[in-house]
């Protein structure tokens, strides 16, 4: 199975299901790309779409690979109330507070005979969202899930833990 057209044939599904169910909403879209901490420091672009009123948003991104050794998916939804802070420079700002889940995918081989192995995870918490929109519709922002397994009342505070940060460009419309 390809992981990575799965994924990215489910992310256009999702977006434009929600889209179609909210048309007469006075509502405004946002598409981008960006990097992910979940890739571990690796460069792959992730791909991320939102949708929004001025009081609430909901975002989706996600991000993967595969190649002959293994292949890794992750997905991030947020939920945000919204509010203004002032002007930064010429741009306007844009933060939210809300909830976030977070699923991860992945699996390896050590070599090419090997018949690997598939770790999965997800977590669930607070989420924060900073945008700036430095030139009309173009925006830089941050999202980020402060998630807390469930395993979180049997294990250490710290051990039960897991954040994902997105660093985003994009385009409002």
């Amino acid at each position: 199975m390809n992981h990575g057209r799965l994924g990215l044939y489910s992310f256009i599904l999702i977006f434009f299901m929600i889209t179609a169910l909210s048309a007469k909403a006075e509502l405004s879209y946002r598409v981008g790309s960006g990097m992910s901490t979940t890739t571990s420091g690796r460069r792959i672009p992730l791909a991320y779409g939102g949708i929004e009123n001025k009081d609430y948003a909901l975002s989706l991104s996600s991000v993967g690979y595969k190649n002959t050794l293994g292949y890794m998916s992750a997905w991030n939804l947020n939920a945000y109330a919204l509010f203004y802070p002032d002007k930064f420079w010429w741009g306007k700002m844009q933060a939210g507070l809300g909830f976030g889940v977070f699923y991860y995918q992945e699996g390896f081989k050590n070599d090419l005979d090997d018949k690997g192995v598939t770790k999965k995870n997800y977590t669930a918490g607070p989420s924060i969202r900073v945008l700036w929109s430095l030139a009309g519709p173009i925006y830089l922002g941050l999202e980020a899930v402060y998630g807390i397994r469930p395993r979180f009342l049997s294990n250490h505070i710290l051990l039960s833990t897991q954040d994902t940060v997105q660093l985003l460009a994009g385009v409002e419309f």
